[in-house]
């Protein structure tokens, strides 16, 4: 039984509010105002490492495919195992874009 049985949405979504409301306020509130700690100009090392255009069409080629598997994949998990495993290769390919973003940030120059 779930644990809003006989709750209706209207008394959920409230008491929800309770809590994302305040919490999303005084997170904007911090980065609006607090200061930049981060020792590393990420944005700058970003653009100077992907300025290279055959960098960025190898990454776009393997991201591309990976996800074009990744939605490939759910119709053939969803009719061969169940609709409810067919979120698995969203999980799937979101770890191998990780290691695909991995594998690009540590290949040297």
């Amino acid at each position: 039984m779930p644990f809003t049985a006989g709750v209706e949405l209207s008394g959920v979504l409230g008491t929800l509010m309770v809590f994302v409301i305040p919490s999303a306020i005084v997170f904007i509130y911090l980065g609006l105002t607090e200061k930049r700690r981060s020792k590393v100009d990420w944005e700058k090392q970003w653009i100077e490492y992907y300025s290279d255009s055959k960098t960025m069409m190898i990454h776009g080629n393997i991201s591309g495919a990976l996800w074009v598997f990744a939605f490939g994949a759910i119709p053939l998990v969803g009719f061969k195992l169940g609709w409810k495993y067919a979120w698995i290769p969203f999980v799937v390919a979101i770890g191998g874009q990780l290691i695909i973003e991995a594998i690009f940030a540590s290949i040297k120059k």
